[in-house]
């Protein structure tokens, strides 16, 4: 009866894990928080395995799913800033799962060893400097039958400036079917573009997606990616992300016939605004030069890092016609 269960559960475990990580190591619903649990139980299972007499360590289902705990570790290293804390992308809240530094030393007692993995098939990239960490998604949104926990927030990103958040996501503060998640999921509550005050894709429900945007990348160098998406029909959003030592460049170009479009730059809580006018803003942590701009104006906003907390912040919400572009220079 043992070897019956013993049977089926493998059968399930090399089906769904086969499906489920992707081959840069990512868990597919795209959020960290689920990384984490999935890859939590993976190492309790390898536990399992190698602390019961039962097994044999060196058969093919332990092997497997050591061979796949160690590209989720190494996904999760690459994805993480520098301070060890996790970006807040599609429904991640901190405070769920274990912490990465408590995966990393739960697989080190299982004597498990790992590297950084290069991000690629999960749509994240990764630019660091001594004083910068930036994380972009140019990826789609997740897989196309299950987006529960996917996010309207294609060609986002999240910016750390000497390991102090400047850029945020939103995050998500609730579960229940309300304006709150609604809004959370949205294009607005997002580092990225919007037309016409629509989301980027459909989503609803709570945990429902509709038409979705679908992402083709155009250039992806260590120094420049540029991207475009067609999440809003005939007009197409096409993003490019400059790095280099000194300054983050993005630039957003809006291809079709439109009245007027709008961005949004989430700031953490802990930045402070010095001066504000069209042409830049000027804060405690950096410079943002605005070009093209129609208008700057800044919002009241709130952000979660938790569930059911939220914490006051500002967003600024820049209106152009087609073409916009800002740099983002770190002060001294």
């Amino acid at each position: 009866k043992c070897e019956k269960w013993y049977t089926k559960s493998k059968k399930i475990l090399y089906s769904e894990l086969n499906e489920q990580i992707l081959s840069d190591g990512a868990h597919y619903e795209l959020s960290i928080m689920y990384h984490s649990i999935i890859l939590d139980r993976l190492l309790d299972c390898i536990n399992a395995i190698k602390n019961n007499v039962i097994f044999d360590t060196q058969n093919e289902l332990y092997i497997f799913l050591m061979e796949k705990a160690i590209k989720m570790l190494g996904w999760l290293e690459s994805i993480i800033y520098k301070d060890g804390s996790i970006p807040l992308l599609n429904d991640t809240a901190c405070g769920v799962a274990p912490s990465p530094i408590e995966l990393f030393q739960y697989a080190k007692r299982l004597e498990l060893s790992w590297t950084k993995i290069e991000l690629k098939d999960s749509g994240y990239r990764k630019f660091e400097t001594l004083q910068l960490e930036i994380l972009v998604d140019i990826g789609r949104i997740g897989p196309d039958y299950i987006l529960g926990h996917s996010h309207a927030d294609t060609f986002t990103y999240e910016l750390k400036i000497n390991q102090t958040s400047f850029v945020v996501d939103t995050g998500i503060s609730t579960y229940n079917k309300n304006k709150r998640r609604q809004y959370e999921r949205g294009t607005s509550a997002h580092n990225t573009v919007s037309v016409n005050s629509s989301n980027s894709s459909q989503v609803w429900g709570g945990f429902r997606v509709g038409k979705r945007a679908k992402v083709s990348v155009l250039k992806d160098d260590p120094q420049c990616i540029i991207a475009i998406h067609n999440g809003f029909g005939n007009i197409m959003h096409k993003r490019e992300f400059i790095f280099n030592k000194q300054a983050i460049t993005i630039k957003d170009d809006l291809l079709g016939k439109i009245k007027e479009g709008c961005g949004y730059i989430i700031l953490s809580p802990e930045v402070k605004l010095i001066s504000i006018d069209n042409a830049s803003i000027n804060t405690n942590f950096a410079s943002i030069i605005f070009n093209y701009s129609n208008r700057i104006q800044i919002e009241n906003c709130e952000i979660a890092y938790e569930y059911n907390s939220l914490k006051q912040t500002k967003k600024i919400c820049y209106f152009f016609d087609n073409h916009f572009e800002y740099t983002i220079i770190p002060n001294l």
